[in-house]
């Protein structure tokens, strides 16, 4: 009879054996579905990261670009603001460019817009937070503004418009 005891706890155990296998085979197959649905989810963000951003650039300048300018300058140019590349949006109301314009830049790891009159003095911290951003570089040759966006993780995005408004605004 003990021969019997000893064939049954043998079989309880393999079972259990058995069963612990399987149930660290499955916590692996869920931890590396985890691991890869945590990659995706990152891979993602930062893609609608740099749409984003890269998005509200080329929106802004077309909402501020005119084909027939005013008094034949741009509506959009690049302009120095408070030591800070500024892509600066001239308000246009048809027939003259108003006493406002919206300035957006990269400052303090964020893009940013402010919303003022052209003669106000204004520091860089008085803007509206946009989204996340840690660099903006922008150029402006020939009609065709270049916004080089560098995200937070490093990767960079590139918006390239070609302007109606003609020139550089002076």
């Amino acid at each position: 009879m003990k021969e019997g005891r000893r064939q049954n706890h043998i079989t309880a155990l393999a079972a259990l054996a058995l069963l612990a296998v399987f149930a660290v085979s499955i916590l692996l197959a869920l931890l590396a579905g985890a691991g890869a649905y945590r990659r995706l989810v990152d891979r993602d963000a930062a893609a609608f990261d740099a749409r984003t951003a890269a998005q509200y650039i080329a929106t802004r300048v077309r909402q501020n670009d005119a084909a027939d300018g005013w008094d034949g300058r741009s509506l959009v140019s690049v302009e120095d603001f408070c030591g800070v590349d500024c892509l600066t949006l001239r308000e246009w109301n048809g027939d003259f460019a108003g006493d406002y314009v919206t300035r957006v830049y990269c400052y303090d790891g964020s893009l940013w817009e402010l919303y003022t009159a052209v003669d106000m003095e204004a520091a860089l911290e008085d803007g509206d937070r946009v989204l996340d951003l840690d660099a903006l570089a922008l150029s402006l040759e020939d009609g065709q503004l270049n916004a080089v966006l560098t995200l937070k993780n490093g990767e960079t995005e590139t918006v390239t418009l070609s302007l109606r408004s003609g020139e550089v605004a002076s």
